[in-house]
């Protein structure tokens, strides 16, 4: 770790490590980051042709907050994994019977969730991955919008022709590095998780599919016959299998075509998520590593675009307006007001900078 890293960045270091998701350019990324972040400069030198101190202060914030992001929602992909390989166990599962439990049943649903949220996971990692590389390359886009898809299109050549030449293609590199990765190892895994986050985020549960698991007997070893009263069918070993076209309702998927087997991964879904863990390292590793590149060129000339970045504050609209109304669900608890607040020592710079933007509009 370098001298900058503190107890809790080495920790959180340690839980990566163990998960299987360690990133060493991101945390490299993310501590030169911090390194250029003053509250003396309003936020990130990078960012000092900005006129608006506030446009400059919440770009620099959103930087630092999205890096944050895409690390606490990769750890959070590779934990759900992991839960997700041992409520399954290393051969699959029986078909719930009649002599099945709550926890039985239980154990189902928390392999959905699990499921679902490392998709959620992915999703999240690729947003605050595209939010990072739309500022610290000047790209012209609504970072507080920000979704991963962004990667798969270039942004408004419009927008962009008054950019310096190195600039214009620093937003490009990373969707290249991005797209690449998500080709590997096998094509279009990226675009294909990116539907599934949506379908399973935003349209509820997809039919699902339990197929029997391959036989793991030697051949010309004969297969062990049990007597038992059971149905067969509670007796077999199955496993999870993912769909394959997530971006279809279930009735146009199971209408698609003439095979029911194409209508699913080949490979069951604890497969499936172990790809997807490493493959969004790999993803965001390779990003990183072009904005560290990024982050060092000399932007003499560059065009920072704060009014298509949008980083106004959210505050009209009826959204908003109702949102506003919520003021907690016991707003009486008697908490008393805080006399000190304990921050780790790179959330206190940001904390310093908003302090320093609030005294500026008493001025």
């Amino acid at each position: 770790m370098s001298e900058r890293s503190t107890p809790a960045d080495e920790q959180t270091a340690a839980i990566a490590a163990r998960f299987g998701v360690s990133t060493p350019n991101l945390a490299a990324l993310r501590q030169d980051v911090i390194a250029d972040y003053s509250a003396d400069e309003w936020g990130l030198s990078r960012f000092s042709a900005i006129e608006d101190i506030t446009d400059r202060a919440v770009a620099s914030d959103l930087v630092v907050s999205s890096l944050e992001g895409a690390n606490t929602s990769l750890i959070a992909l590779a934990v759900r994994h992991d839960q997700f390989e041992r409520l399954l166990g290393p051969n699959g599962r029986t078909m719930p019977g009649p002599e099945s439990t709550v926890d039985d049943y239980l154990q189902l649903v928390e392999l959905d969730i699990c499921a679902t949220d490392c998709f959620r996971a992915v999703g999240s990692v690729l947003d605050c991955l595209a939010a990072t590389t739309a500022l610290v390359t000047g790209a012209p886009l609504k970072v507080q919008r920000a979704e991963g898809t962004w990667f798969f299109r270039r942004p408004d050549e419009k927008k962009r022709s008054s950019e310096p030449r190195d600039q214009a293609t620093a937003w490009d590199s990373v969707a290249d590095a991005v797209r690449d990765q998500g080709d590997e190892p096998a094509q279009s895994w990226l675009a294909w998780a990116l539907e599934m986050r949506n379908a399973v985020i935003h349209r509820g549960q997809l039919l699902r599919v339990w197929l029997n698991r391959p036989s793991r007997r030697p051949r010309g070893v004969p297969p062990l016959l049990v007597k038992t009263k059971m149905d067969p069918a509670y007796l077999v070993r199955i496993e999870p299998h993912m769909r394959r076209m997530p971006w279809l309702p279930d009735m146009h998927s199971l209408t698609a075509g003439p095979r029911v087997a194409d209508l699913w991964l080949p490979e069951p879904t604890q497969c499936t998520l172990r790809y997807l863990r490493d493959g969004t390292v790999r993803v965001v590793e390779t990003a990183a590593q072009k904005l560290l590149e990024t982050l060092h060129l000399d932007t003499a000339g560059w065009a920072w675009p704060a009014a298509a970045w949008d980083l106004a504050r959210r505050d009209d609209g009826w959204r908003i307006e109702m949102a506003a109304q919520f003021k907690g669900f016991e707003p009486s608890y008697p908490t008393p007001p805080p006399s000190q607040l304990r921050l780790h020592r790179d959330s206190a710079v940001r904390a310093e900078l908003a302090q320093k933007l609030l005294r500026s509009r008493d001025l």
